[in-house]
């Protein structure tokens, strides 16, 4: 006497698209365990001068005629400053 082999029966349709939709939820449910990307500042530091250097450098900056090539590339230095300081907030 054989046994007969049991049917094997299809999943309907429906059924099928639930368990595509409960697979998506369920790695869409998984990526809430996924750390935050982190992110590199691309702002270059800024070097740091003591209030004393500071005053040094604005007392020779007052002995330069306006206009000069020298002082054209200070105030130059002086918004590139301010823009890393804008880039870094």
């Amino acid at each position: 006497m054989s046994i007969p082999k049991p049917h094997k029966k299809q999943p309907s349709r429906s059924c099928a698209m639930g368990i595509s939709k409960l697979l998506a939820l369920l790695v869409l449910a998984s990526c809430t365990q996924c750390p935050a990307p982190s992110y590199v500042s691309a702002c270059p530091p800024l070097v740091k001068y003591t209030p004393q250097f500071e005053q040094s450098a604005a007392d020779q900056l007052a002995t330069i005629p306006d206009g000069s090539p020298i002082s054209t590339m200070l105030i130059d230095y002086g918004n590139l400053r301010q823009a890393v300081r804008t880039c870094q907030k």
